[in-house]
């Protein structure tokens, strides 16, 4: 069995990170749809933002996962969460 997980997806843009970036909850809702996917991951660079994500988790199919990608010094690293309350109010 195939599960299909998209564990790094932007939904804000983040100065000098990816400037200009326009997030499309159409667009998400047709990615997933198209492709498929069990889950997908918010990972937004060091932010969250549970209004966004409460709003996203309503208008999928599928499962959304809370999460961040976390600037270090020299890269980043991308951490995701159980979907619970605890996890989403940091």
């Amino acid at each position: 069995m195939t599960i299909r997980v998209d564990f790094h997806i932007h939904t804000l843009s983040t100065e000098s990170k990816d400037d200009g970036f326009e997030f499309s909850l159409n667009w998400l809702k047709k990615y997933t749809q198209t492709l498929k996917m069990d889950a997908i991951a918010i990972t937004n660079h060091n932010a969250f933002d549970l209004r966004q994500f409460n709003q996203i988790s309503d208008a999928l199919d599928c499962i959304v996962l809370p999460g961040v990608e976390l600037s270090l010094a020299n890269g980043h690293v991308n951490l995701v969460f159980d979907n619970t309350e605890n996890n989403k109010n940091c």
